[in-house]
């Protein structure tokens, strides 16, 4: 249960990446891929102890999907195991915007106005825009084209989030 409980902390890192489509393109083709590999490896070693194709089926499936589903939080968590973050210089980006919204799995009470519980965040950086998201307003007072200050990092695989 430890390692499920790690990789529920792992899920808004691998969301937030500056290189956010990158990042699950390349992890859900490499999960697909080692699901595949493991689910034939774990058929052909225990083909003769399953009896019959439904027990077989099974098998493939559970290897495959728990691969699929975990290996692009483990992408994630190799990216950022051991960077060092204490000395991060900061990085200069232009603010696009800053949008409030309200979002629940519940939907909204009648009872009561909804208040905003996301925050997300449009920059420019090196002419390319970023959007980030978080519970916390990032710069409540800023104004679109304001030059702002973030500490990105980038990890051991390449994949940039900002430090918050």
């Amino acid at each position: 249960m430890l390692i499920l409980g790690d990789l529920v902390i792992e899920l808004p890192f691998s969301m937030n990446y500056l290189q956010v489509r990158s990042f699950w393109k390349t992890s859900v083709l490499l999960g697909l891929g080692l699901g595949i590999i493991a689910a034939v490896a774990a058929l052909y070693y225990r083909w003769d102890d399953l009896a019959d194709s439904v027990a077989r089926m099974q098998l493939f499936f559970t290897v495959f999907f728990a691969l699929l589903l975990t290996t692009p939080l483990f992408i994630s968590w190799i990216n950022r195991l051991a960077i060092p973050t204490a000395d991060i210089p900061p990085t200069t980006v232009t603010l696009e915007s800053e949008q409030a919204r309200f979002s629940s799995r519940f939907g909204s009470s009648r009872l009561q106005k909804p208040q905003a519980n996301q925050y997300l965040l449009f920059f420019y950086r090196d002419g390319q825009l970023y959007r980030l998201q978080d519970d916390e307003p990032f710069f409540p007072d800023a104004e679109p084209g304001d030059t702002l200050q973030l500490n990105i990092i980038r990890g051991r695989l390449g994949y940039e989030w900002v430090l918050r």
